[in-house]
């Protein structure tokens, strides 16, 4: 029997020959692919624009970034992305296209990977406003324009800037405003609101009578078309048809606040007109202590006249309490504490200038009654009805008079000291004027202004004295206290003049019902 023997086949093992024959040398080697290169870094960004000038809230203006190697080169493919740092002063587009939104300086930065580029941006106040019309405001709010549409021709760009300090006047109560172009006209009228400053309000002004002014050849002319007064947002609008410079002005009528110290100032062509006397006048608040004296004084250039008057809003009308006819005269002034008023006026319309008032205040200790003559610029201390102060009767103080009226005839002719006070009492009130500390040989006496029989007298021998009455007519009226009397009570011995300190007051006054 043949037997057959059966062999294995190469190609079954010709998987485990090759892992064998590589591992012996056998066959080809491979080499591994090169990785791709680095592609270069960047190492700046730098932003540029289309145009560096300032920019206006709605304006635009294109901004360019490139990422750069250290090499310099332009890395074209690299992302930028884009952001402002305010979006209330100006927003960016991922474009890099930058809007102007309101007033002041951004930085705008391109960053591409790890590194930014930086601009600034300054957008100035104002707008850019076309022919549909628009709303324009600036200063922080303080300044607002309203143009409606056909105002403007064309897209215009409008500026607002604040005026230096140097423009504005005693009259002016904010900031004033450069509005450009300068010499815009407009085809409608453009609403201009400004703000005022209420701080710079003088007492006793009538918010009512504010006004937008525009500033002509250095003088503040008001605007009277469509003019608003709004209190509650201290706010003035007026309708104008053209751009200049412009701020809010009160009234020159209405009083500054005079404080406690020296006032300064001058009376110019715009001040307030006095009408009815035919001069130009300023005003101060004074706001006195109860019992305290003022005392002023004036110097300066102004041919002028001032006095002190009971405060009221019309500063034209009003009691006035003390003047003088120049201004290099005192003035003295006992004070009830109502709130008082100082005038100064030019003689008449044409006389302009400066002055000064010193300012003093004395309690009613510091009383001291003067004489005056023509030499010493004096004027008597003035009593306000509701007031009251102390004085000592003195040869040094005292005027020497001979006694024109008394109801003895012995008496008449004889030498009186006397102190003099004039207070300015209403027709058809009845006032009181009471007197302490006389002596025997002494009288209180009231004389109407320009001299004649007195209208009352007290020339009993008591310490104290009184005079009441009711005056016909509306005046000044001179308090005078005597010394002088006979030794004894039966009008005999020798004429005497005693010194001696006493206590003066004068009522408010009642009125009197017919």
């Amino acid at each position: 029997m043949a037997r057959h023997t059966s062999r294995p086949s190469l190609i079954r093992f010709l998987p485990l020959l090759l892992p064998l024959a590589v591992a012996c040398g056998g066959g080809e080697s491979t080499t591994p692919p090169t990785p791709p290169p680095t592609p270069p870094s960047v190492a700046t960004v730098t932003v540029t624009a289309a145009n560096s000038a300032p920019l206006l809230p709605g304006g635009t203006v294109q901004l360019t970034a490139r990422a750069l190697t250290s090499a310099g080169v332009e890395l074209t493919t690299t992302s930028i992305t884009w952001s402002s740092a305010s979006a209330s002063v100006a927003t960016v587009s991922a474009a890099g296209l930058v809007t102007a939104v309101g007033a002041g300086t951004t930085t705008i930065s391109a960053t591409a990977g790890s590194v930014s580029g930086t601009a600034s941006v300054q957008v100035n106040p104002g707008g850019i406003v076309g022919n549909t019309g628009g709303t324009v405001t600036a200063a922080g709010g303080s300044v607002t324009l309203q143009l409606p549409a056909g105002a403007l021709a064309s897209s215009t760009p409008i500026t607002v800037t604040a005026k230096p300090d140097t423009v504005r006047t005693e009259h002016t109560v904010g900031p004033a405003y450069l509005f450009g172009p300068t010499g815009t006209t407009f085809a409608q009228p453009v609403t201009m609101a400004l703000k005022y400053e209420p701080a710079q309000l003088p007492p006793y002004t009538d918010k009512a009578a504010l006004r937008v002014a525009r500033l002509t050849n250095g003088v503040w002319v008001p605007l009277t078309e469509s003019v608003v007064v709004d209190s509650a947002t201290n706010t003035v609008r007026a309708a104008t048809r053209s751009f200049s410079s412009y701020g809010v002005v009160r009234d020159p009528c209405m009083p500054f606040n005079g404080g406690t110290g020296n006032i300064s100032g001058q009376i110019s062509a715009t001040d307030c007109l006095f009408a009815t006397a035919g001069r130009r006048s300023d005003y101060y608040t004074l706001r006195p202590a109860n019992g305290e004296v003022i005392t002023l004084r004036g110097s300066g250039t102004l041919d002028g006249l001032y006095g002190v008057k009971e405060a009221t809003a019309d500063p034209a009308v009003g009691t006035v309490w003390n003047s003088v006819a120049a201004i290099d005269r005192e003035v003295r002034i006992v004070s009830n504490g109502d709130s008082l008023q100082l005038f100064v006026s030019g003689r008449d319309s044409t006389k302009l200038g400066s002055y000064t008032f010193t300012r003093s205040a004395g309690s009613l200790a510091t009383v001291d009654h003067e004489c005056v003559t023509s030499s010493n610029g004096k004027s008597y201390i003035a009593l306000m009805p509701g007031s009251g102060m102390a004085g000592r009767m003195l040869p040094t103080n005292s005027c020497t008079v001979n006694i024109q009226f008394s109801p003895n005839p012995a008496a008449i002719g004889k030498p009186l000291l006397v102190h003099y006070y004039p207070v300015r009492l209403l027709a058809g009130r009845r006032y009181t004027i009471n007197a302490a500390g006389f002596a025997p040989q002494s009288s209180l006496t009231v004389f109407p202004s320009g001299g004649g029989a007195p209208v009352g007298q007290d020339v009993s021998n008591g310490a104290n004295r009184t005079i009441s009455f009711v005056p016909a007519t509306t005046n000044y009226y001179f308090i005078e206290i005597g010394s002088g009397g006979f030794e004894n009570a039966n009008y005999t011995g020798a004429w005497l003049n005693p010194g001696f300190t006493y206590a003066l007051s004068v009522s408010r006054g009642t009125v009197v019902t017919p």
